[in-house]
């Protein structure tokens, strides 16, 4: 194989074909608005498809409801310091408000701030421990600092409490592959996940590669590169374009 087209490597399949994504291939959802980072979290929706029993019997004062609104306008707008400023405001008005502690520490992930997110989903998960969107946005902060088995631990507790998601398909099965386990379960919840999420179809083409699947693999690449997603799509023509090498000279 030319030096131009290099071998796929089993254990990392993407290597040799995009340099700044080798470690983080992208797994933004594409229904939530970029952060400025390799992975997104997951704002609370105003009606969550869970309900707990926190978000039932608590009540948001209008005070803190208004200042929670001023922030999700200015994350509109892409003023995180001031988003910051108004969550901490309906935070300081509301300790108990599991969903504005939560965008806080969204509004944290997309400023690049890891640490202070993953302080911010703590006490989210403090305030509401059945809530499992901030479960799901722990585990994307972890993956965002390169501690993978956190993230596992925190994407299958997420699953527990939302078994029917798909969000957290995606963010266990990447949590798997960035820790070298291309198992089974990693291959059956990225395709759960890819149902939903195209990226998933590229993260599943690694892991079928690694599991020598190496047909599929480019049917799930050639699916991700039909989507119309524009985030990693050199680096899945460059593994396409080395899968269909490799599969010649095999």
């Amino acid at each position: 194989m030319s030096a131009s087209h290099p071998r796929p490597d089993r254990e990392y399949p993407w290597a040799n074909t995009d340099t700044e994504h080798q470690r983080h291939p992208n797994i933004e959802d594409e229904r939530d608005p970029g952060f400025g980072g390799p992975f997104t979290p997951r704002q609370q929706p105003p009606v969550a498809s869970i309900v707990t029993l926190h978000e039932l019997s608590h009540q948001v004062p209008g005070k803190a409801a208004r200042e929670y609104e001023r922030a999700s306008n200015g994350v509109k707008k892409g003023d995180f310091e001031a988003a910051i400023k108004y969550f901490k405001k309906a935070i300081a008005i509301d300790p108990e408000y599991c969903a504005a502690i939560n965008a806080l520490g969204t509004t944290y992930l997309r400023a690049d701030r890891i640490d202070p997110a993953i302080e911010q989903f703590n006490k989210a998960i403090a305030v509401d421990p059945h809530a499992a969107v901030a479960y799901f946005n722990l585990a994307i902060a972890y993956l965002r600092q390169d501690q993978y088995s956190d993230a596992e631990r925190t994407a299958r507790r997420a699953l527990d409490l939302d078994r029917a998601g798909t969000h957290g398909r995606l963010v266990l099965g990447v949590s798997l592959v960035m820790q070298k386990k291309f198992t089974a379960e990693a291959e059956q919840s990225l395709r759960k996940a890819a149902a939903d999420f195209p990226r998933g179809n590229l993260w599943l083409a690694m892991v079928l590669f690694v599991r020598g699947d190496i047909s599929t693999a480019k049917d799930h690449l050639k699916i991700y590169l039909a989507s119309g997603e524009k985030v990693g799509t050199d680096m899945a023509k460059a593994l396409l374009q080395q899968l269909e090498l490799f599969a010649q000279k095999h």
